[in-house]
């Protein structure tokens, strides 16, 4: 099993792990109520439309 020849410090890890972040979707705001949503999905407001006029 493969080991470190030396210890890695506090700061070289730091910059490795700096890297890894979770990136946030785009959002936007509805129209209609003001609320932030992902675009390109339906709310419930929207389905409920659509199945009221088929």
């Amino acid at each position: 099993m493969a080991t470190p020849k030396r210890k890695s410090s506090k700061s070289k890890v730091g910059k490795r792990r700096n890297n890894t972040k979770v990136n946030l979707p785009g959002l936007s705001r509805e129209k209609k109520s003001g609320e932030l949503k992902v675009p390109h999905r339906y709310s419930s407001i929207e389905k409920y439309e659509e199945s009221k006029k088929a």
